[in-house]
């Protein structure tokens, strides 16, 4: 008995209900999947709110937030021009404050009754892209049914509901970017083109109709023209490189046209409908252009002027065809002379106008590029930009399942499509260019992967419909036999079971998600809010008033910003966290606005230069000055990541710069494993830090707090006054661990004394005194004018537990010497030298005058300003020192960042900072202890406070210091005979040798005997 003989009645009450339920099943399904959706990318939102503040993920979404709440200020205005980032010009953010802030402002609005509070909009604008991300399923369904029918559009849905991919990352709760609104109307557009191809199809519009003016044969065909080229604009309006689907229906009908031609049929029918889509696309582009020029990326005459373009273009194609046809020319020679002309019009531009056919080359490149994209190494440091390797495709079936491979199949049947079917559907061929391009898109920057999801599904349906259309068409019968049922049911399981292997991946990113790295920096950017002056007020300028942090901003090319104006230097990721939740204006942000400048403030190698970097990103002509720094621990960590993992961002800066690389900073040391066939070479890494590392900006804040430092004098660390010397081996310009025989540490050793460990890289080109954690291979000296003022709490946002100090010095190699899979010839306990004691998050640095020191000493000595400052949120303390050498007459001079007293008297209200870091003591001037012949040990020292007055510049009056000596004590010149005889040894802490009797993977030197000192080195005891 046939499946179909066993079916119910139709007049049973059942048969009633199952034709019901097969008229209406496909309302519940992709009801029941919006749901799903929505719930799959909400159901983390607890985790944004923290201490009842609402956070975002991520950058973006934060600048979103501040065009959200202007616009709500304002609606329906966005903000023309922005004072608070790009520190001293201000600037223009045409990609931002589109549509989509529009939607979610009108939405808090409506919800809140025309006066919604801050915490109202933060939460619409929270969920607002789940909202968005779960609707995208509805305008999928309506594609896949337009390609397969009711069962294509419910796969095509299927297929995007359980992909756990880009789009589902960038859709998630906290992510309110734009990305997920640029999905949702690319798909819309897409789909109103596709219908009013259809109807062009249907209707076959020509020329005589316009000029009869036979509006009701037109009105379907043109209706549908206008809405499509209505949703194009909007797509466009959302994300202005979306631009790039304008280019899509032009390739799009530079081939179809030529094919409709070859199948003896007229191209008008396509071609007048493609025409109003690029004109209604063009008008209502212009009538939103921000500025006049031809950029891409954000809102200019390049949108309008490719949308004409591709109106001429198709009435090019359309008159070609009609004279073919008067002429009686051959067919075949039409698409010749289209594309022959084509490519001629492309050498004439080439020639007459090269800079702007590289200029047009480029962007395309730059979206459908692959290997050829022409990115530059700063835009390579962007995680989301970079190419995804041809070799790594199997990244994408990870997220999207097989549904690319199975889609590129469906190319080939739209292709076929065109060729053998009797009546043209000139849905097919949009649809398959539509994710061939972005199939490309992907492989050149892998953000891309959010838009294929939409696409692939789609041709997914496409392909498993016509399968199963085809094995209903070989049956003999009408009757579906239950053997024939069971093969098309499996044959259609096989396809589809194995594109939902990425619900597990959905499922588990989601659980995951959360704010991220901002909850590290909360308690700094709210301390910038509160406890530094109000922009427009420091020093007291009284000009606050002149800076609304919502307020309407004329536009122009330098925002000329009043006396007591500041910038905040900082790298360019969080520039939108300063200045939506610190309410201060950084110098660089995540449009990489000025991004250069704070990358030559990082890494500059003294502290002139740093000026001059800042002095480049300040007024000429008022005091507005960059007057503060903020710094994170992964500005300060070399090892970017590997594998999964992605911890340091100091790589980025030098990428930004012509004159430098990574490699002047640091070497990655790759890790080996030990297989059968014995120790083979892996991709994973840890760094090596080298001097012009500890000499940048970023480290000697972030790790030494503008102390000085040197090889055995590192702030937080006790060497006990060894040298710690790091060994590698060099393998075909490949840097490898130095390991002893039985594989463990030999990258690490110790030396009692600077000069054996001198003396043992003298003879070793592969080896360096320092370079390990924050110990560096030279003196650094100590910063004047720049002072720690905040940090954050070390427990909130870097979440290693008692890892934290090793993670936030060398995550590489903690990670690696955690398994025992992976060598890297440095042990446990010596892996202790690498850790950063000084572990917060974030560390708020403040640019002062500093105080002038006058002082009197003895001649030609070395005298050392030695000052312990408290960090309350981290509850550690610190010595600030300096070194400063006298004359012959015994004068010296210093500049010193730090105060003593006087706090009480200066804050914000005043115009200067409310200092957290804090001296718990006086400043303690001393010189190095010497001794005379009469066996007296003594040294020069003086005692003396310095006023916050004094380093924020108000008071101009030096601190005098008068050096007095002081005897230390007598010693016998006999028992001092060996004194500086000291011997290279190998240093073995007792603390450590404790732990297990075994010293194999110990710091190791010359000699293997155990010297007494205790740097506190124990790694085990933080669970390595």
């Amino acid at each position: 008995m046939s499946v179909l003989e066993s079916w119910p009645d139709d007049d049973s009450t059942a048969g009633q209900a199952l034709d019901w339920l097969s008229c209406w099943y496909h309302v519940f399904v992709v009801a029941g999947l919006f749901g799903f959706m929505f719930w799959l990318r909400a159901r983390t939102w607890e985790n944004f709110v923290a201490n009842g503040e609402i956070l975002f993920s991520g950058n973006d979404p934060w600048y979103v937030f501040r065009e959200v709440a202007y616009t709500v200020t304002n609606w329906p205005n966005t903000m023309p021009f922005e004072a608070w980032t790009r520190f001293p010009t201000g600037t223009m953010v045409s990609q931002f404050g589109t549509l989509y802030e529009q939607l979610i402002a009108t939405t808090a609005l409506l919800i809140g009754l025309g006066n919604p509070s801050d915490h109202l909009i933060r939460l619409v604008h929270l969920f607002f892209p789940a909202i968005l991300g779960a609707a995208v399923v509805i305008p999928t369904y309506y594609l896949g049914k337009h390609v397969g029918g009711r069962i294509g559009g419910v796969i095509a849905a299927v297929l995007v509901a359980l992909s756990g991919g880009e789009l589902l990352r960038r859709s998630l709760v906290g992510f309110s970017d734009h990305h997920v609104a640029e999905v949702f109307f690319q798909v819309v557009a897409v789909l109103a083109i596709l219908i009013a191809l259809r109807v062009a199809q249907e209707e076959k519009p020509i020329y005589e109709l316009l000029v009869e003016r036979d509006w009701a044969a037109l009105r379907r065909p043109l209706g549908w023209g206008v809405i499509a080229g209505a949703a194009l604009a909007l797509y466009i309006s959302v994300w202005p490189p979306g631009v790039l689907l304008v280019g899509i229906l032009g390739v799009y009908v530079t081939i179809q046209l030529p094919i409709t031609y070859l199948r003896k049929e007229s191209p008008e029918h396509i071609s007048i409908v493609a025409a109003v889509i690029f004109l209604v696309a063009a008008v209502l582009s212009l009538a939103s252009i921000d500025e006049v020029g031809f950029g891409m990326v954000s809102r200019t005459l390049a949108q309008p002027g490719l949308a004409i373009a591709g109106a001429v273009w198709v009435g090019v194609l359309s008159a070609l065809a009609r004279m073919w046809d008067e002429r009686d020319l051959s067919r075949w020679l039409y698409p010749v002379v289209v594309f022959g002309s084509l490519v001629a019009a492309v050498l004439l531009v080439t020639l007459l106008l090269p800079d702007f056919f590289r200029y047009f080359l480029r962007q395309v490149l730059r979206f459908v590029g692959f290997a050829f994209n022409p990115h530059t190494n700063a835009a390579i440091t962007i995680g989301e930009v970079q190419p995804l390797p041809i070799g790594e495709a199997d990244t994408l079936i990870s997220w999207l399942g097989v549904t690319p491979i199975v889609g590129g199949i469906g190319v080939f049947l739209a292709l076929a499509h065109q060729y053998v079917a009797d009546e043209l559907d000139p849905a097919y061929l949009f649809v398959a260019l539509w994710f061939v391009f972005f199939v490309a898109a992907t492989f050149t920057q892998q953000r891309f992967a959010y838009y294929l999801t939409v696409p692939a599904a789609v041709m997914t349906a496409l392909v498993v419909t016509r399968l199963f259309g085809y094995l209903r068409s070989i049956s003999d019968t009408d009757d579906v036999e239950t053997y024939q049922a069971l093969v098309i049911g499996g044959v259609i399981f096989l396809l589809v079971i194995p594109m939902v292997f990425p619900a597990p991946i959905a499922l588990n990113r989601s659980s995951s998600n959360g704010p991220g790295g901002v909850v590290g920096w909360q308690s700094s950017l709210d301390y910038m809010e509160e406890q530094t002056p109000a922009v427009g007020n420091y020093g007291g300028a009284g000009n606050a008033d002149q800076l609304d942090f919502y307020g309407t901003y004329e536009r122009t090319d330098d925002y000329e910003y009043p006396d007591g104006s500041y910038g905040v230097m900082s790298w360019w990721d969080y520039g939108h966290w300063i200045t939506q939740e610190g309410e201060r204006i950084p110098v660089a942000n995540p449009f990489q606005q000025n991004a250069k400048e704070a990358a030559s403030f990082l890494v500059a190698q003294n502290e002139n230069d740093a000026n001059d970097a800042l002095q480049v990103v300040s007024e000429s002509e008022s005091d507005a000055q960059t007057r503060y720094v903020m710094v994170d621990w992964k500005m300060a960590t070399a090892n970017g990541g590997f594998g999964g993992y992605r911890w340091g961002k100091f790589f980025a800066p030098p990428n930004f710069l012509d004159d430098v690389n990574e490699s002047d900073y640091f070497r990655r040391v790759r890790a080996l494993v030990q297989t059968q066939q014995g120790q083979s070479l892996t991709n994973r890494y840890f760094t090596l830090q080298k001097q012009a590392y500890y000499e940048t900006m970023a480290v000697r804040l972030y790790r030494y707090h503008g102390s000085a430092a040197s090889p055995t004098d590192v702030p937080g660390l006790d060497l006990g006054g060894s040298t710690v010397v790091v060994d590698w081996q060099d393998y075909q310009g490949v840097a490898l661990p130095e390991l002893s025989q039985n594989g463990t540490g030999q990258t690490v050793q110790l030396f009692q004394n600077r000069s054996a460990a001198e003396e043992f890289v003298a003879n070793d080109s592969t080896s360096q005194i320092g370079g390990i954690g924050k110990i560096p291979s030279e003196s650094v000296g100590a910063l004047q004018h720049y002072r720690l003022v905040q940090v954050s709490d070390p427990t909130v946002g870097l979440r290693y537990g008692q890892l934290g100090q090793f993670m936030a010095s060398q995550p590489g190699l903690t990670v690696l010497s955690r398994s025992q899979q992976y060598q890297t010839g440095v042990g446990i306990r010596a892996l202790g030298l690498a850790r950063e004691p000084f572990n917060s998050y974030t560390k708020v640095f403040e640019r002062v005058p500093g105080a002038t020191v006058q002082g009197d000493g003895p001649s030609n000595a070395t005298v050392t300003a030695a000052v312990e400052m408290e960090m309350p949120n981290a509850n550690k303390t610190f010595t600030y020192r300096q070194h400063a050498e006298t004359d012959a007459n015994g004068e010296f001079t210093m500049t010193l960042p730090y105060s003593t007293e006087g706090y009480e008297n200066w804050g914000p209200e005043d115009g200067y900072t409310n200092v957290s870091v804090r001296a718990n003591s006086s400043y303690q001037f001393s010189t190095e202890t010497s001794f005379n012949e009469s066996g007296s040990v003594y040294r020069y020292t003086a005692t003396e406070n310095v006023s916050e007055a004094q380093v924020n510049g108000v008071e101009d009056e030096p601190v005098a210091i008068e050096l007095e000596r002081q005897v230390l004590g007598e010693f016998n010149n006999s028992e001092s005979s060996d004194a500086g005889n000291e011997s290279s040894e190998s240093l073995t802490p007792p603390s450590l040798r404790s732990l297990d009797g075994d010293t194999d993977d110990s710091p190791s030197g010359q000699t293997g005997e155990a010297v007494s000192w205790n740097p506190v080195l124990n790694a085990r005891s933080a669970g390595l």
